[in-house]
């Protein structure tokens, strides 16, 4: 049985966004660092010992329950994408900005 051309040639978009949504991961992470003054997770979060990364790319309940104060306010001016999101955006050419970043 032959290999879709359709199927590898969307396995490597995919695999291209991938990348890319990690570069963006990395990028939103280290800026949000600096603009909450590295409080990224809550009394509750660290108590449990939740990694602050793991608020960007984990279910948005679970990053709304455990944000500090001063991140939901940043995310409120940088809104917080899930993969899903990132994903649509990426495929319009909206998120093309990221390349010339990387």
């Amino acid at each position: 049985m032959s290999k879709s051309a359709i199927f590898e040639a969307a396995a490597r978009l995919y695999a291209k966004m991938r990348i890319d949504y990690e570069s963006y991961l990395e990028h939103t992470y280290n800026t949000a660092l600096e603009g909450t003054g590295g409080v990224l997770v809550n009394n509750q979060g660290r108590a449990l010992g939740i990694d602050g990364l793991d608020l960007f790319s984990g279910h948005k309940a679970y990053a709304m329950k455990y944000a500090s104060e001063e991140l939901l306010d940043w995310w409120k001016l940088n809104p917080r994408l899930t993969q899903a999101e990132y994903e649509a955006r990426w495929i319009t050419g909206e998120m093309a900005w990221l390349e010339a970043e990387t």
